[in-house]
């Protein structure tokens, strides 16, 4: 009888030891206003004609958007990608991140520019990174567009990455 409970207490530890592994390949989440931030659907659009960048990441009626100009790219013969490369936000208008949010009817807007709000969009190839795909790294601080008391001054996105999101190249 001992042997067949330790046989038994030993076959349901051996079963409760597997491992479940999920991927969040793409991925574009980050830390908003200190709360972690993850999209559940994202897109990047890459203009060749005026070497333009969109990302845009959606979660419900959520959507952040960075986007960059002049985008550097290469080829080594076969492949082409984007060249490792960082921006700076709140200096110019070429470079931008931007949040939206539906409230009480109301869209709330918060968008960095020219001498507006301050961040980092870094776009860096990543070991393994798959052809026609984009990652990197952001963090902003953007103020509310239409400075309305009811909205909150600023938002506030860290420690974020985008992972592998695919690249439609538009025409």
């Amino acid at each position: 009888m001992k042997k067949i409970v330790s046989i038994l207490v030993l076959l349901v530890t051996l079963v409760s030891c597997q491992e479940e592994v999920s991927f969040n390949d793409p991925s574009f989440e980050g830390y908003k206003d200190n709360v972690l931030w993850r999209a559940k659907g994202t897109e990047a659009v890459y203009t060749p004609a005026d070497s333009t960048l969109i990302i845009k990441a959606y979660r419900g009626l959520e959507l952040v958007t960075l986007k960059a100009y002049p985008i550097l790219t290469a080829t080594d013969g076969t492949n082409f990608y984007f060249e490792n490369a960082t921006f700076t936000l709140g200096e110019t208008n070429d470079v931008t991140a931007a949040y939206q949010i539906p409230e009480n009817g109301i869209n709330q807007y918060f968008e960095t520019g020219e001498d507006i709000g301050v961040g980092e969009f870094v776009l860096e190839n990543v070991v393994n990174q798959k052809l026609g795909t984009i990652s990197g790294r952001y963090r902003f601080d953007a103020p509310e567009k239409d400075d309305t008391s009811d909205f909150p001054a600023s938002v506030n996105f860290q420690y974020g990455v985008f992972y592998q999101i695919p690249i439609y190249i538009a025409q």
